[in-house]
C-alpha cells in the first residue's frame, strides 16, 4: 500500500535514529578511511592489505552471529550501548597496537562497527508499523548519511590540520556519545 514517504522532520524518533546511523556508519567509514594513515604514521603500510581485509572480513562473522542472536537483542538498549562502546574502545587499541597486532585490532573494530550498523538498520522495522517504515527510513537514511559525510569530512580536516590521525576520530566520538544518550528515549517511544 502506498503512502507519503517524505521524512517527517518533526519525528524525534527519526532524529534519534539519524544519530545512531551517523555513529554506526561514521565508525565504519572512518575506520576504513583512517586506517592507512594510522599504518603510514607507524611505518607499517605493508600491513594495509591484511588490516583492511581483517576489518572487512570480520563483518561476515558479525552478520552470521546476528542472524542467530538478533531476535534476542533487538529492541534492547544495552546491546546498542555495549557495541558502540566496544567499537569506540577499539579505536585507541588500533592506534596503539604494535607491529602486526593491528591486523587483529582492525578485525575487532570491523566486527563491532558492522554489528552496530546492522542493528541500526534493522531497528526501524522493529519500532514502527510497515505503513510507517518508508517514511521513517527515508529520513533516517537521508539525514543520517548527510551526518556521516559531515563527520568524515570534519575528521579528515582535523587530521590534516593537526597532523594527528587520532584527532580524526573525535567527531565520530561526539556523535556516538549523543547517539548512546538518545537510545533510552528511542526505545521507549
Amino acid at each position: 500500500r502506498g503512502g507519503l514517504t517524505l521524512p517527517d522532520v518533526h519525528d524525534r524518533r527519526m532524529w534519534r535514529l539519524v544519530w545512531l546511523l551517523g555513529s554506526a556508519a561514521a565508525l565504519y567509514f572512518c575506520g576504513n578511511v583512517f586506517l592507512p594513515p594510522i599504518l603510514e604514521g607507524s611505518q607499517r603500510l605493508a600491513l594495509l592489505d591484511p588490516s583492511l581485509a581483517s576489518l572487512n572480513a570480520a563483518q561476515m562473522l558479525s552478520s552470521a552471529l546476528l542472524v542467530i542472536w538478533a531476535d534476542r537483542l533487538l529492541g534492547k538498549r544495552w546491546p546498542l550501548i555495549v557495541i558502540t562502546l566496544c567499537a569506540l574502545v577499539a579505536i585507541p587499541v588500533m592506534l596503539a597496537s604494535p607491529g602486526e597486532s593491528i591486523v587483529w585490532s582492525a578485525g575487532v573494530f570491523g566486527f563491532f562497527t558492522s554489528s552496530l550498523f546492522i542493528f541500526v538498520l534493522a531497528l526501524p522495522a522493529w519500532l514502527v508499523s510497515v505503513e510507517q517504515l518508508p517514511r521513517l527510513m527515508s529520513g533516517m537514511l537521508f539525514f543520517g548519511y548527510l551526518l556521516v559525510f559531515a563527520i568524515t569530512v570534519l575528521g579528515g580536516w582535523l587530521n590534516d590540520v593537526s597532523g594527528h590521525v587520532a584527532l580524526a576520530f573525535l567527531p565520530t566520538l561526539a556523535v556516538s556519545v549523543v547517539a548512546m544518550l538518545g537510545t533510552r528515549r528511542l526505545l521507549a517511544s
